[in-house]
């Protein structure tokens, strides 16, 4: 097997690179930390809609509980 190693950096351009690619670039700077923008305003709300639509995309490694 070929594995990558995974770094911060990395796991950065992931997030960023997925996010961008579901349409909301504005928002994939934002949310990496680059809020420097003076044209991209969203309230608060709006931030949390746009999150609740990519979060399925970013979500690694979910597993279902056992429940004995």
């Amino acid at each position: 097997m070929n594995w990558r190693k995974i770094t911060l950096h990395s796991f950065r351009r992931y997030v960023k690179t997925t996010i961008s690619d579901l349409g909301y670039s504005d928002y994939s700077e934002w949310f990496i930390g680059h809020s420097g923008s003076t044209y991209w305003r969203k309230k608060d709300n709006e931030k949390a809609e746009i999150f609740q639509k990519i979060e399925p995309y970013l979500t690694v490694g979910v597993c279902k509980l056992l429940i004995i």
